[in-house]
């Protein structure tokens, strides 16, 4: 059983695969306001040159593994709640902020599973243009092939 994305523009984003892990793809640059709950370990796959946003209003909450995959880059705006685990397998995460990667450690496995291409954390701090020193309360754990800068 695979899982399924239901979005609407009215409603959070539910996301409940059944026996196996949920994956959202995104194929093209997007950017997101609706909030989405984790039921399940969930991954967030986006297409390599490809952005997506999560911008404030769409907050990440539950209490479940969420795996960024895909060489693409994944942008966290606001302020998410706990998360189980934050995993970033694949392209780049992007926090505007500490409490975007909510309250769990993170770590970076990048280059496994035969994926070479880059994988890190990006933290930006006012925003992009403006980057401003952050504070992240947890651990950021690098394993696997990756070099962590900051």
């Amino acid at each position: 059983m695979s899982g399924k994305l239901v979005r609407t523009a009215l409603a959070a984003v539910l996301v409940s695969g059944g026996a196996q892990a949920a994956t959202i793809h995104y194929a093209d640059s997007e950017t997101v306001s609706t909030p989405l709950a984790l039921t399940e370990d969930t991954t967030i796959s986006v297409a390599s040159g490809k952005t997506v946003v999560y911008d404030a209003a769409a907050t990440v909450s539950g209490d479940f593994t969420l795996t960024k995959a895909g060489a693409g880059e994944l942008v966290f705006l606001g302020d998410n709640s706990a998360l189980g685990a934050l995993v970033i397998s694949e392209g780049y995460l992007v926090a505007s902020n500490g409490l975007a990667l909510g309250s769990s450690p993170v770590t970076i496995t990048g280059q496994t599973d035969g994926y070479t291409g880059p994988c890190g954390l990006k933290l930006w701090g006012v925003g992009k243009d403006n980057p401003d020193v952050i504070t992240y309360p947890n651990a950021i754990n690098v394993t696997g092939n990756t070099t962590a800068t900051y």
